[in-house]
């Protein structure tokens, strides 16, 4: 049974938008956005892109949430997706499984969602 992970995927407010178009491009920034840390517990950034594009096959959305000094005790870089959460990333262009996220050892980490439809 799929989850969806409205606040620790990519629950994305539109907080504070700002836009850029480029043909046939959008791209926004500055959007809150909830990921997991390395050691699995919530985090939240407004530290956001989402890149919405399309071509011959469709159009692809790649939604990126980036945090930094967030918690990861193993030691080691951590990745989170589908397959070991059992989470979808939930956004307002809909749920996709198609997500990770890595942190590494120093707290950095970055959340890559894409939609493709």
């Amino acid at each position: 049974m799929n989850k969806s992970i409205k606040l620790l995927g990519a629950s994305v407010l539109m907080l504070a938008t700002s836009a850029v178009y480029a043909d046939p491009a959008i791209i926004l920034t500055e959007f809150g956005c909830g990921l997991l840390d390395g050691d699995g517990a919530g985090v939240w950034t407004n530290d956001t892109k989402v890149v919405s594009s399309r071509n011959k096959g469709g159009s692809n959305i790649n939604l990126k949430c980036y945090a930094s000094n967030i918690n990861n005790t193993s030691g080691s870089v951590v990745k989170w997706n589908m397959d070991n959460t059992g989470y979808l990333c939930g956004t307002q262009f809909g749920d996709t499984d198609d997500w990770r996220i890595v942190v590494d050892t120093e707290g950095n980490a970055v959340m890559t969602c894409k939609i493709h439809f």
